[in-house]
């Protein structure tokens, strides 16, 4: 099993790609809830792969913003 998405390179794992976003060809819509962010770019890359990966649609939901 995966452990929780918190940097790009995790991001990038093959564990991830090929037990979470290999499903995702049928999805219609995805939220992503992200607990706090500083600069997004976590919330960017992994809506970014969600898309390539078939999502065809991605809300990013972030409950707080650091800095």
């Amino acid at each position: 099993m995966y452990s929780p998405c918190r940097s790009p390179e995790r991001l990038n794992s093959p564990d991830l790609r090929d037990h979470v976003l290999s499903g995702l060809s049928a999805a219609t819509g995805l939220l992503v809830v992200d607990a706090a962010t500083g600069t997004g770019w976590t919330l960017a890359v992994a809506a970014r792969m969600l898309r390539r990966s078939g999502a065809e649609g991605v809300f990013p939901l972030v409950l707080a913003v650091q800095g």
